[in-house]
């Protein structure tokens, strides 16, 4: 969505009309969705996180700074809604590993057919076969799960840098550190994964 008409719709929303808040909504909910499934390998809690976000977005939109992206403000409170939900599941949960996470689109999660990290990171391109395709999902779910494995500042940063295709520059500006930090935590990131995977 355009910067302007962004702007227009969160003018009209904080000026008392609040229904025009769904069109932020539907612009964004697919991208919210996206990054709170990476983290947390659940649709149904990735539903919960959304639904949450947006909720903190509606009531803090009149601290929102005009000259930033409403993109980048909206998606760090989104991030920091997943990150408090990730730190109370592991607080509840016994010792051991979260479950893996899935591609969007996967065995998991059937109905959503939008282009996810896994895909965006393993490979690219046609399916030419059955054992290709295999293959494929395989490979998709072995990077889910070593996904997962990822500290979460550094599964966060590899996500956003691959789901998005964010410059270092927004992703520092999301994740609230230098360009620098970010792009050492995508890095990191993707050579943790490389040694999880146990690929070159």
């Amino acid at each position: 969505m355009e910067r302007l008409r962004e702007r227009e719709i969160i003018g009209r929303v904080l000026a008392g009309e609040r229904e025009q808040f769904a069109h932020l909504v539907d612009a964004y909910k697919g991208q919210f969705f996206h990054i709170a499934y990476m983290m947390t390998g659940s649709t149904e809690e990735a539903d919960d996180l959304v639904q949450e976000t947006f909720a903190r977005v509606y009531e803090n939109l009149y601290r929102f700074d005009a000259n930033r992206r409403f993109f980048s403000w909206a998606y760090t409170i989104c991030l920091n809604t997943t990150r408090r939900h990730l730190s109370r599941r592991s607080r509840q949960e016994q010792v051991g590993r979260s479950a893996p996470v899935a591609a969007p689109g996967g065995p998991d999660n059937p109905g959503r057919d939008d282009a996810g990290l896994s895909e965006g990171i393993a490979m690219s391109g046609a399916v030419d076969s059955a054992e290709e395709h295999y293959c494929r999902q395989e490979r998709l779910a072995r990077l889910g799960s070593s996904l997962s494995m990822l500290p979460v500042e550094m599964r966060e940063a590899v996500a956003l840098r691959f789901l998005k295709e964010l410059s270092f520059k927004e992703l520092g500006e999301i994740l609230e550190v230098s360009t620098e930090a970010a792009k050492m935590r995508v890095y990191r990131g993707l050579a943790r994964l490389r040694e999880l995977m146990g690929e070159d």
